[in-house]
C-alpha cells in the first residue's frame, strides 16, 4: 500500500481497528470555553494536514462491536485494502462495489496502470482483477440494434466467451423491450449462430428465456429450432403460440 500511496502522491495512514477504543475514531472530548468538542484523532490530523490522503483500516472484523460502530463515522465513501489484500480479496457483491468505486478514482486521478491493478485486486482477487481490467481493455462489444438488424453480420469472437455473453444478454433484453415478430426471430439467431459456434452454455441460459417471452404468434424459425433442439428439450412455452 506504501507504494501505490507512493505512486497517487498521496499521505498514507494504516489504523489497526483491533487494538483501538471507540474514542479514537469520535475523538476525546476536551472542554472549550463553556462546551465540550471533540478533539481529532492522530491519524485524522496528519491526514487533513496533509491536503488528503488514504486511511487503511485494518482488522475491523475482530474489533470489538462498539469499536466498529464508532469507526463507520469517519468512513463515508470508500475503504481501500491493505497492503496484502490482494492476495486475500475475493469477488462479493460488496468488494465489488468497492471495486467499482476505486477504479473511478484511480481512471479519474489517471493513475499508472499498476496501480488501479493492485487497488482492484485488493478488493476482489488478483484473478478477477486480471479478467475484469483485460475486458475493459477490450471492450469491443456492438450495439444491441445494430446486432438484431444484421444477426448474421455480427461478427464473433471465436475465443471471447465475455463477449458474446455480453452480446446475447443485450440483444435479448432489447428484443424483449421491442416485443415485435422481426426482433424475436433476429434474437433466435443470434442464439442459433452462438450455439453453432459452440457457446453451448451461452446458448442455453438465454434460450430458455427467450422461448419463455416470445411474443405471441412469433414462431422460432427453422435454422434456431434447428440449433436449440438439444439444448431447449426441457423446456416448455408458457402458452402456446398463435395461429
Amino acid at each position: 500500500m506504501r507504494a501505490v500511496a507512493a505512486e497517487v502522491g498521496l499521505h498514507l495512514e494504516t489504523v489497526i481497528a483491533s487494538i483501538r477504543e471507540p474514542s479514537d475514531f469520535a475523538g476525546l472530548p476536551i472542554r472549550v470555553g463553556s462546551s465540550v468538542s471533540f478533539a481529532s484523532p492522530r491519524w485524522a490530523q496528519a491526514v487533513v494536514d496533509h491536503g488528503g490522503g488514504i486511511v487503511v483500516y485494518n482488522e475491523v472484523s475482530t474489533a470489538p462491536p462498539a469499536v466498529q460502530a464508532a469507526l463507520l463515522r469517519p468512513i463515508l465513501v470508500v475503504a481501500v485494502p491493505t497492503s496484502d489484500a490482494h492476495e486475500g480479496g475475493f469477488p462479493t457483491p460488496r468488494s465489488w462495489e468497492m471495486a467499482g468505486r476505486l477504479l473511478a478514482v484511480a481512471r479519474a486521478r489517471a493513475c499508472a496502470p499498476a496501480v488501479t491493478r493492485k487497488l482492484v485486486a485488493g478488493c476482489v482477487g488478483a484473478g478477477a482483477a486480471a479478467e475484469l481490467l483485460y475486458y475493459l481493455e477490450h471492450l469491443d462489444v456492438p450495439a444491441p440494434q445494430d446486432v438484431l438488424a444484421d444477426p448474421d453480420g455480427w461478427e464473433m469472437p471465436s475465443q471471447r466467451g465475455d463477449v458474446v455473453d455480453a452480446v446475447v444478454a443485450s440483444a435479448l433484453s432489447l428484443a424483449a423491450s421491442l416485443r415485435t415478430r422481426e426482433s424475436c426471430e433476429a434474437a433466435g439467431v443470434v442464439l442459433a449462430r452462438i450455439a453453432e459456434a459452440g457457446f453451448v452454455d451461452v446458448a442455453y441460459d438465454a434460450g430458455r428465456t427467450w422461448i419463455r417471452e416470445r411474443p405471441d404468434g412469433a414462431l422460432p424459425a427453422t435454422r434456431t429450432l434447428l440449433a436449440l433442439q438439444p439444448l431447449l428439450a426441457d423446456v416448455r412455452p408458457a402458452r402456446e403460440p398463435g395461429p
